[in-house]
């Protein structure tokens, strides 16, 4: 399957919760959100643009999702595929037994909001990315809706970032070091 993604940084949840409702979006998820991601010793998913995730998102089961490298694009694009899968802890001794380890945890607070085949998910990361400010990803399968769906929202072009998690954590650790 084909992702396609953009962030909008510093929004005002409130305010973006109720534009949500009055385009349709319906609120589908709210809650904490847990990722595990994995890689080899040497990072060669890392080092490569993929990525492994184990994500635990309230009381569903855990979802295994492999995402290829990003391609150059206004909106971040690549390659994902997702399999549910009962036993999270499992599976991770599953990837350990393979050379993997668990490199990197993160955990958000995500309310998640659907129209049709889009995604809008306002997220805030906790713990030691909790000083990033709360941000919206828009996620179709097509870079026309993202965009599309920005501008009804109130959001300009320029709003819209192709952004990693790298990225936008780089971001705020060179603001907090501006401001020192």
């Amino acid at each position: 399957m084909r992702e396609v993604e953009i962030k909008i940084l510093e929004i005002d949840g409130n305010e973006l919760r109720q534009r949500l409702l009055e385009i349709g979006a319906v609120e589908v998820f709210s809650g904490t959100v847990r990722d595990r991601y994995y890689d080899f010793e040497d990072r060669r998913l890392m080092s490569g643009g993929k990525l492994l995730r184990i994500r635990e998102e309230g009381e569903r089961d855990f979802l295994l999702t492999w995402k290829g490298p990003p391609r150059a694009a206004e909106a971040k694009v690549r390659e994902e595929m997702e399999l549910e899968v009962g036993d999270g802890e499992i599976l991770g001794r599953i990837l350990a037994r393979l050379g993997l380890g668990e490199w990197l945890i993160l955990e958000k607070q995500r309310t998640l909001f659907r129209k049709g085949e889009v995604r809008f998910c306002m997220d805030r990361y906790l713990g030691e990315y909790s000083h990033i400010p709360e941000f919206l990803e828009i996620e179709a399968q097509r870079e026309d809706d993202v965009f599309r769906y920005a501008e009804i929202l109130g959001f300009r072009p320029e709003d819209c970032l192709p952004w990693s998690f790298d990225e936008l954590r780089r971001y705020y650790e060179a603001k907090q070091n501006e401001g020192l």
